[in-house]
């Protein structure tokens, strides 16, 4: 008997099955045609550019519960250079299936897979980006519409770069999910991702690069004046956790940005890894342990002679610095740092203030400055009652003569680091 009824049970899954999938093929058949000329007239009233597509169908699979217009392999060409500007594998238009039988096809997702996006703006200043035509707001079909909330990307490339202002930012990314009212000039869009830095570039310098990295944002914006306001940032690289506030104006020629950076359980080493060599390299000589509370504050004008002025300041209690090659150890380090970077040649500054540690058995206090990162140079003015022996392999210069014996002393000492070493005093 169980036999019959298990037959049976199969056999009403298949036709329930081939039911399904007849009444889809009907849809489709209905429906196909009439909103992919819908589709193909609204994206030609709203692009100035136009859209490679090798195939375009309707399915209510791919994106179920939702109704979906799938674009295979889809190509938006760089104007500017004929390069891509936009490519993916499948792009999504979704629509309420419902609503779709009602006849009102309002795409409220956009999803896309295996994508590649390329924004530039040239040496003149020309975005290769300005897709939409200005006449196209307002206009859209009665029938086909776009409402996004969401805005997903699977397997994306993302890179900007912007002649005029010398930046250029490159990311992969297996998911970045954004939502929000994107129909509304006014809106808040919350963000969310993990990705990998290949390269974060202003000018000369590559602030992050080869790094894993994770975000959660919501960002207040404001179309009309182009403003971005962080409501709430949450970043993290390379474990490392920083929390972000402030807002970044876009405009053609330059843009301004006011960014606070508060770090989060901090650790030493690893600040001197993620972040620019040119700031960081005076003390590659020296491994680094212990915690470091971090704020930084980056404000001024981004353009192709202009960049932001940039302010950090940190405090470390109870660390340790170890020069590499000598093995000399100062414990029990504490100190405040500021660093500053101003839009100006050599005019970058990196300071330790009231520095207290322990050398062998001895103490040491003190400050120093290092300065003009690019041919850098050192003052300092340090006492201590220590091993001076101990002292001048901590400091490691070739410049020092030879030391010896333990004393009380005051040391006040300027000249330039040696690069040619590493960086060495």
């Amino acid at each position: 008997m169980w036999y019959k009824w298990a037959k049976r049970l199969v056999a009403g899954i298949g036709i329930f099955i081939a039911l399904m999938f007849g009444i889809a093929a009907l849809i489709i058949n209905l429906y196909e045609d009439e909103i992919k000329q819908y589709a193909v007239e609204e994206l030609n009233k709203t692009l100035a550019v136009p859209v490679a597509v090798e195939e375009l169908e309707l399915t209510l699979f791919s994106q179920f519960p939702s109704a979906s217009l799938r674009f295979n392999k889809l190509f938006v060409a760089d104007t500017n250079d004929n390069d891509t500007l936009i490519y993916a594998d499948y792009l999504y238009m979704n629509f309420n299936f419902w609503n779709m039988v009602d006849g009102n096809y309002t795409v409220n997702e956009v999803k896309a897979e295996n994508s590649v996006i390329k924004l530039r703006i040239d040496s003149l200043g020309n975005e290769n980006y300005l897709i939409l035509k200005q006449d196209s707001t307002g206009k859209q079909n009665n029938k086909f519409s776009f409402a996004l909330e969401e805005v997903e990307f699977n397997q994306i490339r993302l890179s900007y770069s912007n002649k005029t202002t010398q930046q250029h930012y490159s990311i992969n990314s297996e998911n970045i999910n954004f939502a929000g009212n994107f129909s509304q000039s006014n809106y808040e869009l919350s963000a969310t991702s993990n990705f990998y830095i290949n390269q974060l570039k202003s000018n000369s310098i590559k602030y992050v690069e080869n790094k894993n990295a994770a975000a959660n944002i919501v960002l207040n914006i404001h179309k009309d004046s182009s403003l971005y306001q962080l409501k709430k940032a949450e970043l993290s690289i390379e474990d490392l956790l920083f929390d972000m506030s402030g807002k970044y104006t876009n405009n053609k020629d330059s843009s301004f940005m006011d960014l606070s950076i508060k770090g989060r359980n901090i650790d030493l080493q690893r600040t001197f890894s993620i972040f620019p060599k040119e700031y960081f390299d005076a003390l590659s000589a020296y491994k680094a342990q212990g915690m470091v509370v971090f704020e930084t504050r980056i404000k001024g004008v981004i353009a192709k002679n202009s960049s932001p002025h940039v302010i950090a300041d940190f405090t470390l209690n109870n660390g340790d610095l170890i020069e590499k090659e000598t093995g000399a150890h100062l414990k029990h380090l504490s100190l405040a740092g500021h660093f500053e970077s101003r839009n100006k040649k050599n005019h970058e500054v990196i300071e330790f203030k009231n520095i207290s540690g322990v050398l062998e058995n001895g103490k040491i206090e003190g400050n120093i400055l290092i300065s003009n990162f690019k041919t850098p140079s050192i003052e300092a003015e340090l006492t201590g009652n220590l091993s001076m022996k101990k002292m001048k392999q901590f400091v490691n210069s070739e410049k020092m003569e030879t030391l010896d014996g333990n004393a009380l002393f005051e040391v006040e000492f300027a000249g330039m680091l040696n690069t040619a070493n590493g960086a060495k005093a």
